[in-house]
């Protein structure tokens, strides 16, 4: 993988064609496109990844657009005590109502 990021880009991402989208993904809560690229030599500031798949050229590009979704969750978060987060994680990585009251020395 070369590091683009030097370069100055000539196309904008934000302005493609929607069909040049190709795919969404979500790795460790960031955003990422799988986009078609008509110049092969420009790049965008944001790409990650550039390779060719039958005949085409094809970028990576994060995306930087805030997640509706996170902030209405910062806003819950912001609201809860800090023994409510500590039970929310623990019911968030699995663990039964039982063993969270019995590590926590409180009643179901």
């Amino acid at each position: 993988m070369r590091d683009r990021s030097s370069r100055e880009a000539k196309v904008s991402i934000a302005r493609a064609d929607p069909s040049d989208c190709l795919a969404n993904f979500v790795i460790d809560q960031r955003s990422f496109q799988v986009v078609r690229c008509h110049n092969k030599h420009a790049s965008h500031p944001d790409e990650v990844a550039r390779f060719d798949l039958s005949g085409l050229t094809l970028a990576v590009v994060e995306r930087h657009e805030p997640d509706k979704s996170s902030a209405g969750a910062r806003e819950i978060i912001a609201k809860l005590t800090g023994r409510e987060l500590q039970i929310a994680a623990m019911v968030a990585q699995g663990d039964a109502t039982k063993n969270i009251a019995y590590k926590l020395h409180i009643s179901e």
